[in-house]
């Protein structure tokens, strides 16, 4: 499910565009723009309270999207 794993791997196409989108101030600002909206409405300083008690509560925290490929990939325990 969600993009290939493949993708979250050093040297993909995906993973060096999206660094190369990220690493300039064009594309951080375009990618935080898409994330809003996504984001739509929210109480934005109840959210960071929430967010702030839950890793004061927690030793590791992960936040992560389900199908994203680099959050997989942290997710997957060495065997």
């Amino acid at each position: 499910m969600g993009e290939p794993m493949e993708w979250s791997e050093s040297d993909s196409l995906a993973n060096r565009f999206s660094m190369l989108v990220a690493s300039n101030d064009i594309g951080y600002k375009f990618k935080q723009f898409v994330a809003d909206i996504i984001a739509g409405e929210y109480d934005r300083e109840e959210t960071e309270r929430s967010i702030q008690d839950f890793i004061r509560s927690h030793p590791v925290a992960l936040y992560s999207f389900t199908t994203c490929p680099f959050c997989r990939r942290a997710k997957v325990m060495p065997t």
